[in-house]
């Protein structure tokens, strides 16, 4: 609620807010809760489902309309209008952080060490959820930049660990564009570090990326 009051005591019209999704964070129920505290102003929240960039396409998308000039309106419903074309899929390069948090058993953990299995993690419902299972860290990195790249891409957001050294992490991408059909407008590519909402959770040496697929 401070957050709101604030941006319009700055002079904000209207707020759009996209969140982490509800099934991952209390950020949108908390969100939700300060917009129906302040029942004269017009707010917008929008449940991503999602985490980390995915849930920041949404908002560069809403900051680009709004700097358009688009009514507030207009931008929750276009940003909701997109959500089924954002993904999000990275390789793990370790089970440790997985174990920790009991996503997979000990036994598990251990039996995937020693054959190398590195997991490749996505969203489905709102959830943190574990897609495939490759072995090795360059199968497990090129399934990922194939599912990427399966169909046109109209916004890629390379994430990655601070553990990853910058010259990996910049080859993954020129890895992920060179083979996104029909290219990519490089103004629309970024690289950043996962969030903090999920990073920890994942451990170091992961490589993915969260993206939009292009209409």
């Amino acid at each position: 609620r401070e957050t709101f009051e604030a941006l319009f005591a700055e002079g904000a019209e209207a707020i759009v807010c996209p969140t982490i999704g509800s099934r991952i964070s209390a950020t949108f129920q908390s969100a939700v809760l300060a917009a129906q505290a302040l029942p004269d102003r017009e707010i917008h929240v929008i449940d991503t489902g999602s985490t980390s960039m995915s849930t920041g396409i949404p908002a560069l998308l809403a900051a680009e309309m709004a700097a358009a000039g688009s009514p507030a309106a207009e931008i929750a419903a276009a940003v909701r209008e997109r959500l089924p074309d954002l993904d999000l899929y990275v390789a793990i390069d370790t089970l440790d952080y997985l174990r920790k948090g009991g996503r997979i058993s000990p036994a598990r953990a251990a039996i995937g060490t020693v054959l190398s299995v590195k997991p490749i993690v996505t969203v489905r419902d709102g959830h943190v959820d574990i897609f495939e299972k490759p072995r090795t860290r360059a199968k497990a990195r090129e399934r990922v930049i194939e599912l990427i790249t399966a169909g046109p891409v109209e916004r890629l957001a390379i994430m990655h660990t601070p553990s990853s050294p910058r010259e990996e992490v910049e080859a993954f991408r020129d890895a992920v564009t060179a083979r996104i059909p029909g290219g990519i407008d490089p103004a629309h590519v970024s690289i950043g570090l996962l969030g903090a909402s999920t990073g920890p959770h994942l451990g170091p040496g992961l490589m993915g990326a969260a993206f939009l697929r292009r209409h």
